[in-house]
């Protein structure tokens, strides 16, 4: 487990470090080659879903919450890396003025999200960004509830976006399956060390 770190930079891999040395020398070339290239961080996440019964739709689910690691609105963040046990793929990857997310969190229960343009300035839910997610879990009997017009936000100071991590909260008013309708509360995921992270050599 870790803890989130939005702003921490993936440590320049030994490759780019070969390169360098290369351009000084054919001797140093080789010397640099015998080193092993340094892996990249593992990928990380945590998520927390609040699942309710729609009241103005047909929901055949009790309402129920998940987790995977431990994050909310604030304070505390505890991140699970990428195992034989838990699938974490993400990227956060520089668009324009803001960032295309795409991040799975797979340990039964199961969240995937998209979101593309999601910057700073989505900071409350009256100016969330719109985007599309899918969850499942032994309480909905493995099914996928989804919805493409899902609300992302940044609702506190503790929760930012930057290339390569997000921490960020969400909501659905309505995610389907197979005719049940239910609703996604107030709800979290932070992930980082995801693909468009910014590497020292890049800074």
């Amino acid at each position: 487990m870790s803890s989130f770190n939005a702003s921490a930079k993936i440590p320049r891999p030994a490759g780019a470090l070969t390169r360098s040395l290369c351009a000084l020398g054919l001797s140093l070339c080789f010397i640099a080659a015998a080193c092993e290239e340094a892996p990249l961080p593992t990928p990380a996440g945590a998520v927390f879903v609040d699942l309710r019964d729609n009241p103005s739709a047909d929901c055949n689910l009790n309402t129920h919450d998940v987790r995977i690691g431990t994050v909310g609105n604030s304070g505390e963040v505890t991140l699970e890396k990428a195992s034989t046990e838990v699938e974490v793929t993400c990227s956060v990857v520089a668009a324009g003025g803001g960032f295309d997310i795409n991040a799975t969190v797979d340990e039964a229960p199961f969240v995937e999200i998209t979101v593309k343009g999601f910057s700073k300035d989505n900071n409350s839910e009256d100016a969330a960004a719109e985007g599309t997610l899918s969850y499942a879990s032994s309480d909905t009997g493995g099914d996928i509830f989804s919805s493409n017009a899902c609300k992302f936000w940044l609702n506190s100071e503790d929760q930012k976006v930057a290339a390569g991590a997000v921490w960020l909260t969400f909501a659905c008013p309505a995610v389907t399956s197979e005719g049940n309708a239910c609703e996604i509360a107030k709800s979290y995921l932070a992930v980082e060390n995801c693909t468009g992270a910014v590497t020292e050599e890049e800074e």
